[in-house]
């Protein structure tokens, strides 16, 4: 077990408050069963697993509207997609990266012909190398 100090600030009236606490921290799952207890500990991990979950699914759905506002068209949520990418989410493990080419690909159907004729045209002028 190890103790570190826990610190939150909050602004009250124009006035920022901080206060520290020492919080002492299991190191080990056996260590925080010991002090919170099998229930607590389930029960927090899940809950922190559920906020880190939650938080890749807005990335993805920031990710997709910044795409959308870059190509100039209305953000259409492939929420499938979505949920084929995290279906086997674990939490602090970052996602595997895909391929540039297979995402390239992915979304090039969902652009607007204009934006795929513009595309293709980037695409054989840097392959000819102008």
């Amino acid at each position: 077990m190890k103790q570190e100090l826990v610190t939150a600030t909050k602004k009250v009236n124009g006035v920022d408050y901080a206060v520290s606490v020492p919080f002492d921290v299991p190191e080990t799952c056996e260590e925080a069963k010991e002090v919170w207890g099998d229930s607590i500990t389930v029960s927090n991990s899940i809950a922190n697993a559920r906020i880190g979950l939650q938080a890749a699914i807005r990335r993805r759905i920031e990710k997709a509207a910044a795409e959308a506002e870059k190509a100039g068209t209305e953000l259409s949520l492939d929420e499938q997609a979505i949920q084929s990418e995290l279906s086997n989410y674990k939490p602090g493990e970052a996602a595997a990266k895909k391929d540039p080419i297979e995402a390239l690909l992915g979304k090039f159907g969902s652009l607007p012909e204009e934006k795929q004729a513009e595309l293709l045209k980037q695409l054989k002028a840097k392959a000819s190398g102008k």
